[in-house]
């Protein structure tokens, strides 16, 4: 079903694709089958426990989190820690930023920010 949320959806996944590489991806029919797409793509190039802490951490904060205490969270998940540093355990254990920054530019059409 075409609904308004599913067009700014839709236009929001398209206007990143570059005309000569064609279709990235199926567009799907409705807004949950879009969304759930979208979060399988997001654990497929960031990693499914740092997307899943993440939106996890984000969706419980009931005024926001800023991206400081998130990174400090995410240090704290030792799944989330796990698996990045699964080939390698360095002495001090903390998320890499860069990692919760490429994450949250995927996502930072779909975030507020305050001030």
């Amino acid at each position: 079903e075409i609904t308004p949320l599913w067009i700014k959806i839709i236009a929001q996944m398209v206007s990143s694709w570059r005309s000569f590489d064609g279709v990235q991806h199926e567009i799907k029919d409705s807004v949950s089958a879009i969304i759930s797409d979208f979060y399988a793509r997001l654990e497929r190039q960031h990693g499914t426990f740092l997307v899943r802490a993440t939106l996890d951490y984000l969706t419980l904060s009931l005024g926001g989190v800023a991206e400081g205490e998130l990174h400090h969270l995410l240090s704290l998940a030792d799944d989330v820690l796990a698996d990045v540093y699964e080939w390698w355990v360095p002495p001090l254990r903390t998320c890499p930023p860069l990692l919760l920054a490429r994450l949250l530019t995927d996502l930072d059409p779909y975030l507020g920010r305050r001030g």
